[in-house]
């Protein structure tokens, strides 16, 4: 009867090793994951404020040139671009994000008429 229990505890021998072998990269894995979806939430967050700045002062008909320094200073090395019509101004910003492209989207009425 000893001779059972003390192979059945010898079996069990690098079961331990093996499972945090299996759990170190998956656990790895998941908050790499959770960093990178962090980042582009972040980078996301800048974008929607830098377009909403960014139509508010071409709304406000200030240059281009003003627009972009103030986007450069929120979401540095974005890509910008305005479109207008009679009333309407829209303002887009984007940024790639690793393989992923962001673009947010704003548009408002012009004031300065």
């Amino acid at each position: 009867m000893k001779k059972f229990r003390f192979r059945a505890l010898h079996q069990d021998r690098g079961s331990a090793t093996a499972e945090l072998a299996i759990l170190i990269p998956v656990a790895m894995t998941l908050v790499l994951g959770l960093l990178a979806v962090s980042s582009a939430q972040l980078d996301r967050v800048k974008l929607i404020q830098a377009a909403s700045v960014a139509v508010r002062a071409a709304s406000h008909l200030e240059p281009v040139t003003n627009v972009k320094v103030i986007i450069e200073k929120i979401a540095p090395g974005s890509k910008f671009s305005i479109e207008s019509d009679a009333e309407v101004i829209c303002a887009k910003v984007s940024k790639v994000e690793l393989v992923v492209e962001l673009s947010e989207k704003f548009c408002s009425r012009v004031q300065g008429m």
